[in-house]
């Protein structure tokens, strides 16, 4: 099934009007039976507000790429996996 998604960046300030809310809803609820963890999403607003909005939409997703394939960022959540998946056991 098939998720269309339409976000419109209406000033810096990251109000957003969210044209599906419903959409993305569904979208995260799909996910979530096929047993991904989507409570923390980031958008490139995220990134975008520590430069002012001075970034590119473009710039602002490469910086959410090469942090979330960071090698270190990837060892710090199994890490993290770890240590709490120790309290069931």
């Amino acid at each position: 099934m098939d998720y269309f998604i339409y976000i419109c960046i209406t000033n810096q300030n990251k109000n957003i009007m969210v044209r599906d809310l419903e959409a993305i809803e569904k979208a995260k609820a799909v996910l979530r039976e096929n047993g991904y963890y989507v409570d923390t999403l980031y958008n490139i607003d995220d990134v975008k507000s520590f430069k002012d909005g001075n970034l590119t939409e473009e710039q602002a997703m490469d910086i959410l790429e090469k942090t979330f394939d960071n090698e270190r960022v990837c060892e710090e959540i199994n890490f993290q996996i770890e240590q709490y998946e120790e309290e069931y056991f």
